[in-house]
């Protein structure tokens, strides 16, 4: 794989005694969208929550641009560009749209929000930057998360299931707005999804798991939909 940004080789992850991860190889390519799907316990989330450092990797070795971040801590791995939208979201609900939004500095080495560029790409979030972020819909809080993530201008985003429990309508515009990405700002994202219909659409790359190991891979237009669903019901 060509410019690849990330690159795994060999992680292992674990909770406690109990093994999760089995020696993960992946690479994600600069400017891509690499998605990664699987039964729900494969040890999808964790993959992701390994990258980014809030879960130890005790063996192998997680490379970001050339350089070995396996040991540094979350916030180090997020200044150096990877933005995170963890399962769930995460919004503070006592928090304004604006609030949250700034709180995706935090990490970064950035001090001012892109304001034109994030509510040109997220409209409604203009419109309700100072509503609360409780008060927000479900689909509306899943664009306030990947908003608040890209605030720090990553070169990779790592995005855990963001279609669950959204209207098919908010889905479609995450979906452009994750293409847009790619196109316009050039961010490589990891997504694990679910979802085929919604991967599908914007998907370059597969990776396909089970019981913590990669069981399958391939580029999106050498794979059909039927061996999507085949991997998928692994």
């Amino acid at each position: 794989m060509e410019n690849k940004i990330l690159d795994t080789k060999g992680v292992t992850a674990a909770y406690g005694e109990s093994q999760i991860l089995w020696g993960i190889d992946l690479n994600v390519a600069s400017a891509k969208i690499t998605t990664i799907m699987g039964r729900n316990g494969v040890g999808k989330t964790t993959l992701l929550k390994t990258i980014i450092g809030l879960i130890k990797n005790p063996e192998g070795t997680i490379q970001y641009n050339g350089e070995d971040i396996s040991k540094l801590p979350p916030h180090k791995r997020a200044k150096l560009g990877i933005g995170y939208v963890p399962q769930g979201r995460e919004i503070i609900p006592k928090l304004t749209v604006y609030e949250n939004l700034k709180l995706g500095l935090e990490s970064t080495t950035e001090t001012t929000i892109p304001e034109e560029e994030i509510y040109e790409l997220f409209p409604i979030l203009k419109d309700f930057r100072k509503r609360l972020g409780g008060n927000l819909s479900g689909g509306q809080q899943q664009q306030l998360a990947i908003a608040r993530a890209i605030t720090g201008r990553p070169k990779l985003l790592l995005l855990d299931e963001p279609t669950e429990g959204i209207q098919p309508s908010i889905s479609q515009e995450i979906a452009k707005i994750l293409l847009r990405l790619k196109e316009e700002k050039n961010i490589a994202t990891l997504l694990v999804e679910q979802k085929i219909d919604f991967a599908k659409g914007i998907t370059d790359y597969y990776y396909f798991m089970n019981r913590g190991k990669v069981v399958a891979q391939s580029k999106a237009s050498e794979i059909s939909i039927e061996e999507i669903n085949s991997y998928n019901s692994i």
